[in-house]
Formats: C-alpha cells, structure tokens, sequence
C-alpha cells in the first residue's frame, strides 16, 4: 500500500480548512481496472456528517463524484472509501456538516501496481 504526500487532499488539517485537489493523472490513471481507495482519519472531529468527494477534468474538480454519510465518530475511528471506476483527473474530499472541532487527514491509497512509469 502506498500513501504519499502527493495523494494527500488533507494533512491534519483543520475543519474549516480548504484541503487540497490531488492530481491522480501524474500518479496514476484512473478508470476500469484500477481500484483505488481513499482514506480518512479525523482527529477529535465534531458535528461532521460524513464526506463529500468531488472530482472534474480540470484543477477545480467541482464536478459531484459522491456523498459517504458517517458520523463523528465513524469519520474519526478512520474511514477506507473506494472510489468509482469512472472518477477522473482531479479529486478532492471535504468534510460534510457543520464540523466545529477538530482535524483530519484524508488520501489516495495505491497499490505498487497502479504507479505510472
């Protein structure tokens, strides 16, 4: 399993923070045959409703991918999510609810087999 700061969205980050779109297209090539996963692990999160994943062909990725439900607590027990075939270029996951309390980190797991050259 790789996690690398590359397929980071969020590094402890704090609630209301922006987290980052990550670039699977200099990583990886998304679609059919190549499952990927994200993981999430909130740190004393609070009032936060689960995740929200967006993903789009350019930096934005302002396009709705999906919507996971969990609660606080769920979310900061640690959350493995995979991610639909048909997800493009440029992802980024955010904290849904109305979080007022804590961190998170979330990111891309990939298997060594799923690196670009």
């Amino acid at each position: 399993m790789i996690f690398d700061y590359n397929l980071m969205s969020a590094d402890d980050l704090a609630y209301g923070g922006t987290p980052t779109v990550i670039d699977l297209g200099g990583i990886t090539t998304p679609g059919r045959g190549r499952q990927m996963k994200i993981f999430m692990q909130g740190h004393s999160l609070v009032a936060a409703t689960g995740l929200t994943l967006t993903d789009g062909t350019t930096d934005t990725a302002t396009d709705g991918l999906m919507s996971i439900t969990a609660s606080a607590a769920e979310l900061n027990a640690g959350l493995e999510v995979t991610l639909p075939s048909h997800t493009r270029r440029y992802l980024k996951v955010a904290i849904a609810g109305t979080a007022s309390a804590g961190t998170w980190s979330c990111g891309v797991i990939l298997d060594q087999g799923q690196i670009n050259p």
